[in-house]
């Protein structure tokens, strides 16, 4: 199936700091707090924000989170 003006480009996820504090109490709302997403053709779409995954806590206290945003 082909869709004419299909939309290929995924939005910009963007933190507002690379690296940044979140208990472990606040679930993903926490995780979520630093993140804004815009998609060029929809504009803001920081509501469709998930958070795809977390790594495993290392030694530091430390975790990579992996977000995902739709258009």
């Amino acid at each position: 199936m082909f869709f004419s003006g299909a939309d290929h480009n995924p939005p910009v996820i963007r933190l507002s700091s690379e690296v940044f504090e979140a208990s472990v109490y606040e679930g993903t709302q926490g995780l979520m707090s630093n993140a804004t997403a815009w998609d060029e053709e929809e504009g803001n779409v920081t509501d469709s924000i998930v958070v795809e995954s977390v790594s495993d806590i290392f030694e530091t206290n430390k975790a990579v989170v992996t977000y995902a945003a739709f258009d």
